[in-house]
């Protein structure tokens, strides 16, 4: 159900105020969205009032075709460019009732919600699916789960995540699970956590995290786990950070070396790194490590030779 104050709605009225006064030109909202963060805004925003026109990749020529033919029906047209960048349908931007081009942050300022400059870079990439996931949420709430309070800045997602067989509710509020859970996803790429499966999630979890490292480690030689590699950016940098504070720690290294039995029979890696042509970086993975290291015996012991098994061991001395 959509809250009279969310998003969803105040979307909805900036729309249908700019195409109910259009004042003698066309009932026409052109979106220019150069950074392609609102189309799917757009697509949800559509209802019988006005339509919504938001084709991937469709040339100027063939939109101003579209609205010579109809001109007159409101709608709304989402352009995946700079307004500056406007050639072809020059034209319809002129007449149009409202051009818009703006970020997301600045919208959400005008909503009622102003992210504090020193958060723009750490909250800015998450916007587009917080708010399509989030999009008929009151403003009280989704102001919660843009800036969450302080508390959930502090929630502990390695202690979570190491300590084994401990449900969620012993560890986490459930008013701030919510938050936790989205701390997980957004923050480091991590599956959505079941409530009701917290080892179930902490195996899912640590899998991603192992077939992200071996991607990162091999980015031309790819698991075949693409589901489960974090794709590279910010929250990949944070998964791999986590990975590696968490083998770190020598309190938690009996909880890793536990899960990691359970995780790698989540992955493909074993079978990955048969298929590996050089002895690579050290992997978490336990399977892939035994996998490698029994590749690497074999290899030696095929070397008959004293000299080829000395040229071997002196280019692999590392």
């Amino acid at each position: 159900m959509t809250a009279q104050d969310s998003f969803h709605s105040w979307l909805s009225k900036q729309m249908a105020q700019a195409l109910n006064h259009s004042a003698g030109g066309l009932p026409l909202v052109v979106w220019c969205d150069p950074n392609r963060v609102w189309r799917d805004l757009l697509v949800a925003t559509k209802d019988e009032a006005f339509e919504v026109w938001a084709d991937e990749e469709v040339h100027e020529l063939i939109l101003r075709e579209r609205l010579y033919r109809d001109p007159l029906t409101p709608k709304v047209m989402w352009l995946p460019r700079r307004r500056e960048d406007i050639t072809y349908l020059k034209v319809f931007e002129l007449q149009a009732a409202e051009v818009r081009e703006q970020s997301l942050e600045r919208a959400l300022s005008d909503y009622g919600i102003d992210i504090p400059s020193d958060r723009i870079d750490e909250t800015g990439p998450q916007l587009p699916y917080l708010l399509k996931d989030n999009f008929d949420l009151p403003l009280s709430d989704l102001k919660k789960m843009i800036l969450p309070p302080s508390e959930v800045q502090s929630i502990d997602l390695l202690a979570i995540l190491s300590a084994t067989e401990i449900p969620f509710q012993d560890l986490i509020p459930n008013e701030l699970f919510p938050m936790f859970a989205r701390k997980a996803k957004m923050d480091y790429g991590l599956p959505d956590p079941i409530l009701d499966d917290p080892d179930g999630w902490r195996e899912s979890a640590l899998a991603n995290l192992l077939c992200t490292e071996a991607a990162s480690i091999y980015p031309h030689s790819l698991p075949s786990d693409a589901d489960k590699i974090i794709p590279e950016g910010r929250s990949r940098k944070n998964a791999l950070g986590l990975l590696s504070k968490w083998q770190k720690n020598i309190d938690l290294l009996e909880s890793f070396e536990n899960l990691v039995r359970r995780a790698d029979r989540r992955t493909s890696l074993q079978y990955w790194a048969s298929g590996l042509d050089e002895f690579p970086a050290p992997l978490s993975s336990r399977c892939a490590e035994v996998t490698l290291f029994k590749a690497e015996c074999k290899r030696l012991s095929d070397l008959d030779n004293i000299e080829d098994l000395a040229n071997h061991l002196t280019a692999k001395g590392e």
